[in-house]
């Protein structure tokens, strides 16, 4: 019920201010830090990539879709997407953070761009795992801008994300039904052993008796097998969320962070399929909110268990679930969900 009310609740209350132009050189500066930081997480990386350089390279990109179901299925997806969105968003009245107009619920700027993410990753990720991670790596900065700029709550952005991955998906399955009626479904898979990889992971995070609402988040985790089960990892990370204070909107408080921790790779008897666990511990950089004071730095722990599917020797796709503590500066818990695209060395 707790979590229900941050999304629900405490978010249906209009601003009480315009829309400040400090927040996004806050955000600017957020996101030019994470960035900086994750390059030096690729460099460290990069050193235990030559370590398996010699693995063979992708071999299912073997077989060339057409032109034609290429076009039908971006295109069904692109319709199906717009009518759902605009569907739910004509249906749900919620005032935007900045005022604007009470069609908030869902973000149709994060809708579209997580529906032209899962096209390209649909399309290309067989041939190389950085078009499935850099297409996600664009679709959340979109999300996390719109509740950064005060346009969306986190719940919208998450609700918007949701819609363009299910419709997209929805519509690709429904063009290979009618395109190719006698070929059978057959899931790509790929022998899913512990090697380096970089994940990129978009995430909701439920936030659970605080003054802060749902939050939208972006992470890049890297890992290093130290033995076939067990090793290391460094996870990246950014956050946006509002805040509301006596049922009244304040303004999103921003975060970025490092985290490092261990993490175990169980594999199941389906080849492509694997459990991970992670335990991390870090900190947190918060940036300043207007009208609502805190620490500028906070502790972070997460313990998260992820099911990991392998498509190809080089991607992965995972489902993240965890928990979370933060200090804000009083210990804030949370539930999270997250949606990876992994290249994988």
């Amino acid at each position: 019920m707790t979590i229900l009310r941050n999304m629900t609740f405490y978010e249906a209350y209009p601003p009480n201010e315009k829309v400040q132009s400090s927040s996004i050189f806050h955000t600017a500066l957020m996101l030019y830090k994470l960035t900086r930081h994750s390059l030096l997480l690729i460099f460290l990386l990069s050193s235990s990539v030559r370590l398996y350089a010699s693995s063979p390279a992708d071999s299912t990109a073997t077989e060339t879709r057409n032109a034609l179901e290429i076009s039908v299925s971006a295109a069904s997806s692109l319709v199906v997407n717009a009518a759902l969105t605009e569907l739910v968003k004509r249906s749900v009245d919620r005032t935007r953070p900045n005022g604007e107009d009470n069609h908030s619920f869902p973000s149709r700027h994060t809708s579209w761009a997580f529906t032209a993410s899962t096209i390209v990753s649909n399309e290309l990720y067989s041939h190389s795992p950085w078009w499935a991670v850099g297409a996600q790596a664009a679709a959340s900065a979109v999300g996390f801008q719109r509740v950064v700029t005060r346009h969306h709550y986190g719940s919208d952005v998450i609700a918007g994300a949701g819609l363009g991955i299910v419709s997209t998906q929805f519509s690709y399955w429904l063009c290979n039904r009618l395109l190719n009626p006698k070929d059978k479904m057959t899931l790509p898979s790929s022998d899913n052993d512990f090697r380096p990889s970089i994940a990129m992971t978009s995430e909701a995070v439920f936030n659970i008796g605080s003054d802060i609402a749902t939050a939208f988040g972006v992470s890049l985790k890297g890992q290093l097998p130290l033995t076939q089960r067990w090793g290391l990892a460094m996870t990246l990370r950014g956050i946006t969320a509002p805040v509301i204070v006596n049922d009244t909107y304040i303004n999103p408080i921003n975060a970025y962070g490092a985290s490092v921790g261990g993490v175990g790779h169980f594999r199941l008897p389906v080849k492509a399929l694997a459990i991970e666990t992670s335990l991390y511990a870090g900190f947190m950089r918060l940036l300043p909110t207007k009208g609502w004071s805190h620490n500028s730095y906070g502790f972070e722990g997460d313990i998260e268990t992820a099911l990991n599917w392998r498509l190809t020797p080089s991607f992965a796709f995972a489902a993240r679930l965890g928990y979370r503590v933060m200090t804000t500066p009083s210990a804030v818990s949370a539930i999270t969900f997250g949606l990876s695209s992994i290249a994988v060395f």
